[in-house]
């Protein structure tokens, strides 16, 4: 049997029983300046942690973006809705109107048809009677 040798650096300190382990994260002053201290795959975890928040937040950001866009283009309709249905409510009165002005033109209409009747009634009844006026006329001067 062969027996190597070699020099590690161990994240574990030897104590009196050597059972006690170094647990990281581990902070301590040198210097009046605080350090901290952590395993390589800690920090690549922490790395990894840090991209994603990065990502994240530019995400939120283009989120919050995009939703205020929306927003606006939900509150233009939504103003345009109410300004057409104004228009179709101002329509709607338009054509009410127009339809008693036909009612009232068709009413007008009825009228002066009857009184237009009525005076071709009279007219034919007046050239009867100057007719018949004069016939009597021209009998009276005859017999006379």
């Amino acid at each position: 049997m062969m027996m190597l040798s070699s020099s590690t650096f161990s994240q574990t300190t030897s104590t009196r029983s050597d059972t006690l382990k170094v647990k990281y994260p581990k902070s301590m002053l040198k210097n009046g300046d605080t350090l901290i201290l952590f395993r390589i795959d800690q920090a690549r975890e922490m790395a990894k942690d840090l991209e994603t928040k990065a990502y994240q937040d530019t995400l939120l950001k283009e989120c919050d973006r995009k939703d205020s866009l929306y927003q606006e283009t939900v509150n233009k309709q939504n103003d345009q809705i109410v300004n057409l249905k104004d228009q179709i409510s101002n329509h709607e009165r338009i054509d009410s109107a127009r339809v008693q002005q036909i009612k009232d033109v068709e009413q007008i209409t009825k009228i002066q048809e009857k009184e237009i009747k009525k005076e071709k009634i009279k007219r034919k009844l007046v050239i009867a009677g100057s007719v018949v006026a004069e016939v009597l006329t021209v009998l009276l001067f005859v017999l006379l």
